[in-house]
């Protein structure tokens, strides 16, 4: 977390001096996401314009893998993903983190190799938020402190890909 203060200096109305103080917050956020390009700017762009965050995302640490919001909802073989949050959250103060899932993954299918459907894709965005909750860093923090929000990305009716909550 940083906290800037800016000074804007001077303001003389009948010989007073008048200070404006603008304090930002700005952070680290960090995002658990498949790797498809397609969904990576509706991402950022939601983490900056959110307003449910504690303040300003000006760094989104990225963790991908295919089909991870399955992978994590399984928690299994999720050590390496698992570390990567906590490095981000340890080492970057990092005050919340996105986990999703997108229409049309590549990487998420079942037992026959089909792509899953995207209500089952939901359910497994609402687990997985349970399962990264569930965590504590190295440093002994509960990730169940932060805000750990699950995420839907698809394209809109105009074929951008738009990110919402879950």
């Amino acid at each position: 977390m940083k906290l800037y203060l800016e000074i804007l200096l001077p303001n003389n109305f009948n010989n007073k001096c008048y200070f404006l103080i603008i304090m930002t917050y700005e952070y680290f956020a960090t995002s658990v996401h498949c790797i498809d390009g397609r969904i990576q700017l509706a991402l950022a762009e939601w983490a900056q314009r959110e307003g449910n965050l504690p303040g300003t995302v000006k760094h989104l640490d990225s963790i991908t893998r295919p089909g991870v919001n399955k992978i994590v909802s399984e928690n299994t073989n999720i050590e390496s993903i698992k570390m990567a949050v906590c490095i981000s959250i340890d080492g970057h103060n990092s005050e919340a983190v996105l986990v999703s899932g997108h229409h049309d993954c590549a990487g998420n299918t079942d037992d026959a190799g089909e792509k899953v459907s995207d209500s089952v894709q939901k359910d497994q965005i609402r687990k997985a938020v349970e399962v990264i909750s569930s965590w504590k860093t190295p440093n002994g923090k509960s990730l169940s402190d932060l805000k750990v929000i699950g995420l839907w990305v698809a394209p809109n009716s105009e074929g951008k890909w738009i990110a919402n909550t879950v």
